[in-house]
């Protein structure tokens, strides 16, 4: 059994010095309006990301649209990635709901 001594934590909480902090939050708003809006202009497509093209879910994204703000290709990724797995998620629930409807329906449940 081992004692708590030789557990080590993973992570440590670590806060940005107050001048970079402005920044940040700065480019995490941005950052949600660009999941945001191209999670808009993909909600029509959402039947798509019920089908996997890809592993990776901001190569499915770059397949179908580009980055609206031109701020650096690794974050564009990282947006892409992140508003991809939204839709695969809602793709996913959207394929569930279709299963159950015929059920709440008919009033079963």
């Amino acid at each position: 059994m081992r004692t708590n001594r030789d557990q080590r934590p993973l992570s440590y909480p670590l806060r940005l010095p107050d001048e970079l902090q402005a920044d940040a939050l700065r480019l995490l708003d941005l950052s949600r309006e660009v999941v945001n809006a191209v999670g808009t202009s993909l909600w029509d497509r959402l039947d798509d990301f019920g089908e996997r093209t890809n592993k990776y879910a901001y190569k499915q994204v770059e397949e179908m649209t580009s980055s609206p703000q031109l701020h650096g290709d690794r974050q564009w990724r990282c947006e892409a990635e992140q508003a991809g797995r939204i839709l695969r998620g809602q793709a996913e629930r959207k394929k569930q709901f279709a299963l159950i409807l015929p059920i709440l329906s008919q009033g079963m449940i």
